[in-house]
C-alpha cells in the first residue's frame, strides 16, 4: 500500500499564548531529546512493517519545533529515515521556528533529503509578536529568512496569522510582502483562533488584550488573501496559497483523505481500506514521557463508510479543486452528487459553488462552515438510499 508519513516532534522552547497544540517545553540539553530520535525511528519501522507500506509519497516532520532538536539529532533522524523508507518521497518537509534556525540545521536538512522548509513566523511585527508570546524579535525572523534563502536550495513555506492583537491591515500586508520577497513560494494564512485554556483566550476574556471584532477580522484576512494572490500565490485551500506547482503535496493527501501514518506522541494515523470504504485511525496519547517509556499506546477508532464520506466532504471542500471525483467514485461506487446533489444545486444557483467541479467558488469558500452543515444534513437522508442500493 501507499501511505504518507507524519513524524511529530513535540518539543518547544516555550508555548505561544494562542497555541493549544500538544507541545512540551524543553531546551536542547533536555535528555529526552537524545532518547527521542531512536524511539521515533523504532515506531516508524514498526508502522511501515505493520501496514506493508511499499511507497511513501510524502514525509512531513512537524511539531512542536523540530529544529529545536539541533543539527546532530536532525542528521540522525534523517539518516535513519533514509534507511527505513521504501521509496524516495516526492516531497519531504521539515518544520522550523526562526529562533532555532542556524546554518548547521539548514545544511543538515538539505543534505538529509529535505526539499521543503515550513517556517512558523506568524508575524514580523514586534508588538504583535510580544502580545502573543512569540520568542525573538522581528529582526531575528528576517535574519533567519535571509539565512534560509542563502543556504537552502529547496522550497520555502511560511505560516502567518491574521487577527493578532495590535495588527492592522498595513502590518499584515507588510508581513506578506516580506516573506514573499524572502522567497516563500507557499504561505499559510490562518485567522487567529482562541484555543480553550490558552493564555491569550484568558486575557481576551478578561479584557486585557484587544482583538479585532468578527467582521474586522474577516476583512483583514480577505485583505491578506487578495494581496497574496496579487503577488502570484494563488489560493488552493481555504488557508493556503502557493505559486503554481508549489502546493503542499503532503497536506493535499490529508484533504483528499488518502492514507497516512503518524509517529510520535499525539500523532495520528488514518489508514483507508479501499475495498470496504472504511478506515482505521489511531491517535497516540498526548504524553511524551509515557510514549518514551513505551506505554503511550493511544486510542483506536474504526471509521465506517458513512463517517468516511462525511470526513471526505469536510476535508475536500476546503480545497479550491473540491472533491477529487474519480477517487470518490472509485472508493464509494457513486459520484459525490449522489449524497449532496440538492445542496450543490442550491449553492450553484446562488453562484457560490462551481459548475465545472464539485467545489465551492471563491466567495463560497468564505461560507464553508455553513455549506458543510447543509451537506451533512443531506447526507443523513441520502446515505439510507446508498445502503439500500448496495444490498
Amino acid at each position: 500500500m501507499e501511505a504518507s508519513l507524519y513524524v511529530h516532534v513535540p518539543f518547544c522552547a516555550g508555548a505561544c499564548d494562542y497555541c493549544d497544540f500538544y507541545s512540551v517545553s524543553a531546551g536542547r540539553k533536555d535528555p529526552r531529546l537524545d532518547a527521542y530520535v531512536p524511539k521515533l525511528l523504532e515506531e516508524v519501522a514498526e508502522s511501515l512493517t505493520l501496514f506493508g507500506v511499499q511507497a511513501v509519497p510524502t514525509v512531513f516532520i512537524g511539531g512542536g519545533t523540530p529544529s529545536l532538536l539541533g543539527s546532530a539529532r536532525i542528521r540522525a533522524l534523517l539518516d535513519g529515515l533514509a534507511v527505513l523508507l521504501p521509496s524516495r518521497p516526492r516531497e519531504f518537509t521539515m518544520e522550523a521556528n526562526p529562533e532555532s534556525v542556524d546554518a548547521a540545521f539548514i545544511d543538515a536538512c538539505g543534505e538529509g533529503g529535505v526539499d521543503r522548509l515550513s517556517v512558523g513566523i506568524q508575524s514580523l511585527d514586534p508588538r504583535a509578536r510580544r502580545e502573543v508570546g512569540r520568542i525573538g524579535p522581528g529582526e531575528s525572523v528576517a535574519a533567519a529568512l535571509d539565512l534560509i534563502r542563502s543556504r537552502f536550495r529547496g522550497r520555502l513555506s511560511v505560516d502567518l496569522i491574521s487577527g493578532l492583537p495590535s495588527q492592522d491591515e498595513a502590518s499584515l500586508l507588510s508581513d506578506i510582502a516580506a516573506v514573499v520577497s524572502a522567497g516563500a513560494d507557499h504561505v499559510s494564512l490562518y485567522s487567529l483562533t482562541l484555543g480553550e485554556g490558552t493564555p491569550l483566550a484568558a486575557r481576551s476574556a478578561a479584557g486585557t488584550v484587544r482583538l479585532p471584532s468578527g467582521d474586522a477580522a474577516d476583512e483583514l484576512w480577505i485583505s491578506g488573501r487578495d494581496e497574496l494572490e496579487r503577488l502570484g500565490l494563488g489560493q488552493y485551500e481555504i488557508s493556503n496559497f502557493a505559486r503554481p506547482g508549489s502546493e503542499c503535496l503532503h497536506n493535499l493527501r490529508y484533504w483528499r483523505m488518502e492514507s497516512w501514518l503518524g509517529c510520535g506522541p499525539a500523532a495520528s494515523r488514518t489508514v483507508v481500506d479501499e475495498p470496504s470504504a472504511t478506515a482505521v485511525r489511531l491517535t497516540r496519547e498526548r504524553d511524551v514521557d509515557a510514549w518514551l517509556a513505551g506505554s503511550g499506546a493511544g486510542e483506536e477508532e474504526r471509521i465506517g463508510t458513512k463517517d468516511l464520506i462525511a470526513e471526505t466532504l469536510l476535508m475536500s471542500f476546503r480545497l479550491k479543486e473540491g472533491i477529487a471525483a474519480g477517487l470518490f467514485r472509485s472508493r464509494f461506487g457513486v459520484p459525490p452528487e449522489f449524497f449532496i446533489g440538492r445542496t450543490l444545486g442550491l449553492w450553484r444557483s446562488r453562484g457560490l459553488a462551481r459548475a465545472d467541479a464539485v467545489a465551492l467558488g471563491r466567495d463560497g469558500l468564505l461560507l464553508l462552515d455553513r455549506f458543510l452543515v447543509d451537506c451533512l444534513a443531506e447526507l443523513d437522508g441520502s446515505y439510507c438510499r446508498y445502503e439500500e442500493s448496495r444490498r
